[in-house]
């Protein structure tokens, strides 16, 4: 399994990539290319989620090797 974290603000000192968010660069460069065919997993608030999928499937992943999960608010609070 490999793992790449993406920081948005602040790294830790041994960090070699810079704060920022996902990106199409990232999905190329910090997992399995699409041509071995991974199964990736994405969490997250929905806005995020479908951004991450959507950068996925442009680098090439089949949409039914992304699993996906959603979190957040799902309404107005009274």
């Amino acid at each position: 399994m490999i793992v790449t974290y993406a920081y948005t603000r602040v790294t830790p000192k041994d960090s070699s990539r810079p704060p920022g968010r996902i990106d199409a660069t990232l999905i190329a460069t910090g997992g399995w290319p699409s041509n071995l065919g991974p199964t990736s997993y994405v969490c997250g608030p929905t806005s995020f989620v479908e951004n991450a999928t959507d950068l996925l499937i442009a680098a090439g992943h089949s949409r039914e090797s992304i699993r996906t999960e959603r979190f957040g608010s799902i309404g107005e609070r009274k």
